[in-house]
């Protein structure tokens, strides 16, 4: 073996010990994030903070349901925010234009 296949062959299982570990951090932190997001969805504080956030939302062309996935998303990270932005998506709680302003409001920010 040469050099370059030697380093090959050490450098991919280093690569796959790394990316599961990230894999693993991921579902850490998405996971509760994602519980914690559906016991509170209906917490009336969340509802009085949506109501108080109402016109900044619609100022951003965004409905007050957006407010909890833009939050999180600018807050912690659009990986982090993520996980609730596509729970959000494949419940259809959001129109397809305003998951494309909020993605696009993340991903300048």
């Amino acid at each position: 073996m040469d050099g370059l296949t030697a380093g090959l062959i050490a450098a991919v299982p280093a690569a796959l010990l790394g990316a599961g570990k990230l894999a693993l951090k991921l579902v850490l932190i998405i996971v509760p994030l994602v519980t914690l997001f559906e016991v509170l969805r209906y917490h009336p504080f969340f509802r009085r903070a949506g109501r108080a956030v109402d016109p900044l939302m619609r100022g951003m062309g965004l409905s007050r349901a957006a407010a909890v996935p833009l939050f999180t998303g600018i807050f912690l990270g659009i990986a982090y925010g993520a996980g609730i932005i596509i729970r959000v998506a494949q419940e259809k709680q959001i129109p397809r234009r305003e998951l494309f302003l909020m993605g696009l409001f993340l991903a300048t920010c």
